[in-house]
């Protein structure tokens, strides 16, 4: 596991620490540190880069995940409502891994990045990827932006049986 630190997290987006963590996108995990897991729900062996999904209601501005049929991610958009959405945790093998990198560093030399997410530079690029929704527990990870949120956490926790 490496773990990177971004020295810059209070200026810009998530978008500056995938460019810090890019020479490692090839076959690996990328996990948002603002999680909580609930359960192990991460898998060996995959062969396609994969988006591990909840489907989550009465959200705000969240990013949902459209596939076709066979499970694979045809469009992201960002909505309000209910859906399967991103849930911070995917997976890059190393074909699609090597593309991101190239496009990171690609939006990195124009600037002004300091408004997007790395998951815009998913988006930008879906139509040569294929990345595959592995649908996971609602429960099965949480998303903690605010108090509100550790609070919430920490009431379905007290509630979870042993």
């Amino acid at each position: 596991m490496t773990l990177i630190y971004n020295d810059k997290y209070n200026i810009y987006n998530n978008f500056y620490t995938m460019f810090l963590a890019r020479h490692y996108l090839a076959d690996t995990y990328v996990i948002d540190a603002d999680n909580y897991f609930n359960d192990n729900f991460l898998l060996n062996h995959l062969e396609n880069s994969t988006y591990f999904s909840a489907y989550k209601t009465h959200f705000k501005q969240e990013w949902v995940l459209h596939t076709d049929k066979n499970q694979v991610v045809t469009d992201i958009t960002i909505e309000d409502g209910e859906g399967s959405i991103l849930c911070g945790v995917s997976y890059w093998n190393t074909e699609d891994g090597q593309l991101l990198q190239q496009a990171i560093e690609k939006r990195f030399e124009k600037g002004n990045y300091g408004e997007i997410y790395w998951d815009n530079i998913v988006l930008e690029q879906l139509s040569k990827l294929k990345i595959i929704r592995q649908d996971i527990p609602a429960n099965a990870v949480y998303e903690i932006d605010s108090l509100e949120d550790l609070q919430y956490l920490y009431k379905a926790l007290k509630h979870k049986p042993n």
